[in-house]
């Protein structure tokens, strides 16, 4: 009877010892898991990140072709201006010669 006694005890302890390896087993999983997660997570800002800075970058290069392109258009129809005031004021001059011109003949 003692022996059945003391092969219920060792039957406990061995169960009690593979309890407490299962747990601890159990604990690590969830640690590598937790610490996993993190690592990812961080992975994700990080990437999240550089998308954004990327995007940012990109936009700001596109606002800047853009102004450059304003900027020439701008500078386009102003020359456009330009030559025809240069026109007008050229015809004004053949236009006051011819009168000055011709109010000198008919002196």
């Amino acid at each position: 009877m003692q022996e059945i006694v003391q092969r219920m005890l060792e039957v406990e302890r061995e169960a009690a010892a593979r309890i407490a390896g299962a747990e601890a087993e159990a604990a690590k999983v969830l640690e590598d898991a937790r610490s996993g997660a993190e690592r990812l997570l961080a992975e994700s800002r990080q990437q999240a990140l550089a998308e954004a800075r990327a995007l940012i970058e990109g936009a700001r290069e596109e606002a800047g072709r853009e102004r450059t392109e304003k900027v020439e258009q701008a500078m386009q129809s102003l020359e456009a201006r330009l030559a025809v005031i240069d026109g007008q004021r050229e015809t004004v001059v053949q236009s006051m010669a011819s009168v000055l011109l011709d109010g000198a003949a008919g002196d």
